[in-house]
């Protein structure tokens, strides 16, 4: 009897493993399915041409504030992405390895709420501990971010010259070609990257 009931339950437990071994793969196509779906969907809602509603943004870590689109500046490219979003995290897995003088014109408007120490440790791990970040999502309304990634590259006189959704950094080194040169000196990247970043004065 007891040989029986042993048989008997371990067959059970067999049976639950397959149960759950096909739900998880389920699961996963699923999911990978949505993943699919999600690489359609809308372009940031601004056209090219308009004006970007805000050009000065205070850094999420506290440390000063950007300008963008200013007179002589080369033009920014305006990332939107999310830590929580499973397409926006493989799309900053791989920022470290864009052109330098890209990653370097590109300004990381994160959609989550701070605390600023919550992300920082983070960012440094993904290797993005130089670029400079806003938290966006009080503006994402304005901006007519909806479904992260999404990118708009900002020209000299303030106006959107390029909007799109990215999910790679070759999606995002395509969008930004003729507008951002990556040829560019280190010493004129180094000038223009000071007079976008703006200390903050202590009260």
């Amino acid at each position: 009897m007891t040989n029986l009931l042993l048989v008997l339950t371990t067959l059970g437990l067999l049976l639950c493993a397959s149960a759950m071994t096909a739900l998880l793969r389920q699961i996963g196509l699923i999911s990978r399915r949505m993943i699919e779906l999600g690489k359609g969907g809308k372009p940031p809602g601004l056209e090219t041409g308009t004006a970007v509603p805000a050009r000065v943004f205070e850094l999420a870590d506290g440390s000063g504030i950007l300008t963008i689109g200013a007179d002589g500046d080369r033009p920014t490219a305006l990332l939107f992405a999310s830590l929580s979003c499973a397409l926006c995290r493989g799309l900053l897995e791989g920022l470290r390895d864009l052109d330098p003088e890209i990653l370097d014109a590109t300004v990381l408007m994160l959609l989550d709420s701070g605390p600023w120490s919550r992300f920082a440790p983070e960012l440094r791990e993904l290797g993005l501990g130089g670029i400079p970040v806003v938290f966006a999502a009080p503006m994402a309304e304005a901006l007519e971010i909806s479904m992260p990634p999404q990118v708009y590259i900002v020209g000299s006189d303030a106006l959107i010259v390029a909007a799109s959704r990215v999910f790679t950094t070759e999606e995002l080194s395509k969008i930004t070609a003729g507008h951002i040169d990556p040829a560019e000196s280190e010493t004129e990247s180094d000038t223009r990257k000071e007079n976008r970043l703006e200390k903050q004065t202590p009260v």
